[in-house]
């Protein structure tokens, strides 16, 4: 399961320690999968006891001067601080105990920042864009508008299949999704913008077709299974980012 920011549960830090000012950009995005819980198996790093009056904000100003803090509970009713190396991922298996009033922050990566999905498993940064349709070439331009950004490069089953039930959980979201990849260069020899090869495909059967002979860019497309797709690259449709 990946990180989703949201920007109702982020922390902005805009204050001042030791007369050096902390930058707006530094987030900490809340996890709503842990509410009311926390692991029973890992040692903070630190555990700090608050006043009602220092509030949350201490505890996150503590972790950021903390170089090994990645993530704290925060506890809304004993003022708990708890900090830790890690960054536990909603999709964990270790076992948790309740406490009541018990919120879980992670430090925001570049990805996060940028209200791009992280799937830490995968290390794989991703958004989807739909109803703002662009050419492939258009698409690879407005991806890389944001710092690093491409457009995405399926190139494992884990990622497919990500990238697959995301689409999904939009619900009524259908068509094609422009990913990385053309054979522009020779016909049926695929590869990245960059120029490297793609050696991991999920081809729809009969695909690529070169329909017509101008089909040169690789897409997902719903009807397919969101399975891929080549189709004309001046074709106006959705399409996915990736930071890298």
């Amino acid at each position: 399961m990946g990180f989703e920011a949201d920007s109702l549960q982020r922390i902005f830090l805009a204050s001042i320690i030791l007369g050096e000012a902390i930058s707006s950009q530094i987030e900490y995005i809340r996890m709503p999968g842990f509410e009311g819980y926390r692991p029973t198996d890992p040692n903070p790093i630190v555990i700090v006891h608050y006043t009602p009056e220092d509030g949350i904000l201490s505890c996150c100003l503590a972790c950021l001067q903390n170089e090994n803090c990645h993530s704290y509970f925060w506890n809304t009713r004993d003022f708990t601080c708890e900090m830790y190396a890690t960054r536990f991922d909603n999709n964990h298996t270790m076992s948790l105990e309740q406490k009541y009033g018990e919120q879980y922050y992670v430090k925001a990566n570049r990805c996060e920042m940028a209200g791009f999905i992280w799937v830490n498993d995968l290390l794989f940064c991703f958004q989807i864009y739909t109803n703002s349709y662009r050419s492939h070439n258009e698409s690879n331009l407005a991806c890389s508008k944001t710092e690093g950004g491409r457009l995405a490069r399926i190139d494992t089953s884990d990622k497919q299949n990500h990238v697959k039930i995301t689409i999904l959980s939009l619900n009524g979201v259908f068509g094609g999704f422009w990913i990385d990849g053309n054979d522009l260069a020779q016909e049926g020899v695929w590869k990245y913008s960059d120029g490297s090869p793609m050696t991991t495909t999920f081809w729809n059967t009969a695909q690529p077709s070169n329909k017509f002979g101008i089909e040169n860019c690789a897409s997902m497309r719903s009807s397919y299974g969101y399975l891929w797709n080549d189709r004309y690259c001046e074709d106006d449709i959705n399409y996915i980012c990736e930071i890298v």
